[in-house]
């Protein structure tokens, strides 16, 4: 079960040059969300919370805050207090010294475990690409299993991946390619079993260039029996179409998918998708808005799924039929965005998105010739200019979410990352986006039970669980390269 993670492309602006010399770094800040509307009415309540929203799904009134009100679940109120939880963390191997070889790692894009504690790493070449994709698996001791995957046009070879891979328990891996237009799946020891084509691929190249694109951003997850859960954070979208003789150019542009979780079926030639549950979709908003909540779901034994759509710490249990039975819910202080938040927020960024830049220009010979050139080329004032400018036409959401991340352990517990109290929410889009800072990590079960929290200085991160209370983390050594580290929890905190 790995985190979850969006990727995005940059909007065409006036100042191109300055967009290739920040490379991978100038991308225009977006958020997940959507504009997917699933009210059943509006009703105007006071002047300081003007709306509500009743969500189609969940039977939950909600604000442009958050959940005002339960009508048609079952609500646990988890305790206000924090009750203080050690993980006792017992170290079990590491991978990624590279002192045996096949053990050098350099880009981590997945880690899952199978229900034998094998540890399956996903590991590319170039880092925020799926070029060189290969998939590294060892047991539960550490040891060399298998090492598979390769770029080629035959069955089970690489033609355009995310760099991702879903991990199901009895070790079968899917790899979604979106220039096959296709998943390739493997057996547990690496071995190439079958493809299976996406939906609606056909003759138009333009399906196809679609898909490419999207399936860098789309979040995949190992969903139930033959099925993988599936959302896309952002979708492609045509502009403007034209052809001439030899020429087919398109013109697209990025936009927010909709907030749902969708079953991606798997067991016949071509894969089929349905619906299981759509989110709450915040109103108002748009690309290049912050502190927008975030749409997290993890998957839970048995086929359902928890999720969180609100900035308020409300955590959404759904059945295997997408039907929300239960809503875990802390009243912690909401924090509502004051200017002073948002004067602080842009000071962070630009000092992050300057340390990025000098750090791109420090690399400048490993980034080809053609990007150092540029970098080499363009005033350090203009690439300031451009940077803050990036920065400064941020927009706010109105409030702070309280959640900032979703796991489930492979017992089916929950993990609820909060938003640092004092802190933002973590991003992994824009210029100078801001990582994760260590914050509490509550441990709670589906049925609504509260096992305690982990205090924000064990400033914990998972990557995958698996069983036996096996969890692995990825960390970097002092060269900055990528070691997965295995460590087990103690029996509460699984």
């Amino acid at each position: 079960m790995s985190d979850d993670r969006a990727f995005s492309l940059g909007r065409p602006t006036t100042v191109a040059l300055v967009a290739l010399v920040v490379a991978a770094l100038a991308v225009l800040f977006v958020r997940q969300a959507s504009r997917m509307p699933t009210e059943l009415r509006v009703a105007a309540l006071t002047e300081k919370n003007p709306t509500v929203l009743l969500d189609r799904q969940a039977g939950v009134v909600q604000s442009a805050s958050g959940i005002e009100d339960i009508v048609a679940q079952e609500v646990v109120d988890l305790p206000v207090e924090d009750s203080f939880l050690s993980p006792d963390l017992e170290d079990v191997f590491r991978v990624g010294d590279g002192v045996e070889g096949w053990d050098q790692l350099t880009s981590i894009t997945g880690v899952a475990f199978d229900l034998r504690g094998n540890l399956y790493i996903a590991d590319v070449s170039a880092a925020g690409t799926g070029v060189g994709l290969k998939i590294l698996v060892v047991d539960a001791e550490g040891e060399f299993v298998a090492k598979f995957g390769r770029a080629g046009e035959g069955p089970g070879e690489w033609r355009e991946t995310s760099g991702r891979m879903v991990l199901f328990p009895e070790g079968r891996v899917v790899v979604p390619d979106g220039g096959h237009g296709a998943y390739h799946i493997f057996g547990p020891d690496g071995v190439f079993n079958r493809m299976v084509r996406m939906p609606g691929m056909g003759a138009d190249p333009l399906p196809a260039r679609r898909r490419i694109i999207d399936e860098r951003s789309r979040i995949l997850k190992a969903g139930h029996d033959n099925s993988i859960l599936s959302y896309l954070p952002m979708a492609t979208q045509v502009v403007e179409r034209s052809s001439s003789p030899g020429v087919n150019a398109l013109s697209i542009t990025r936009t927010h998918g909709r907030r749902r979780v969708e079953r991606i079926v798997l067991d016949q030639d071509e894969a089929r998708v349905e619906l299981l549950v759509t989110g709450w979709t915040p109103p108002n908003i748009s690309t290049d808005m912050v502190f927008v909540p975030k749409f997290l779901f993890s998957r839970l034994p048995g086929g359902g799924i928890a999720l969180s759509d609100s900035s308020a710490y409300a955590i959404k249990i759904a059945d295997s039929t997408g039907q929300v039975r239960r809503v875990l819910r802390r009243a912690l202080p909401r924090r509502p965005v004051t200017e002073q938040i948002r004067e602080n927020y842009r000071a962070r960024r630009l000092e992050a998105a300057r340390a990025e830049v000098q750090a791109a220009s420090e690399r400048a010979d490993d980034l080809g010739v053609a990007v150092r050139r540029a970098i080499l080329g363009v005033p350090a004032r203009t690439v300031d200019s451009y940077v803050r400018s990036q920065i400064e036409r941020v927009k706010f959401y109105s409030e702070i979410p309280l959640v900032d991340n979703l796991w489930t352990t492979w017992d089916g517990n929950l993990w609820v990352r909060r938003t640092p109290t004092l802190g933002y929410p973590s991003e992994l889009n824009g210029i100078g986006k801001l990582g994760a800072t260590p914050s509490p990590v509550d441990v709670i079960t589906s049925e609504g039970r509260y096992l305690g929290t982990i205090p924000a200085e064990w400033a914990i991160t998972p990557a995958a669980f698996g069983p036996g209370g096996l969890v692995a983390f990825v960390e970097t050594d002092e060269m900055g390269t990528p070691i997965v580290v295995v460590q087990r929890l103690q029996y509460q905190a699984r």
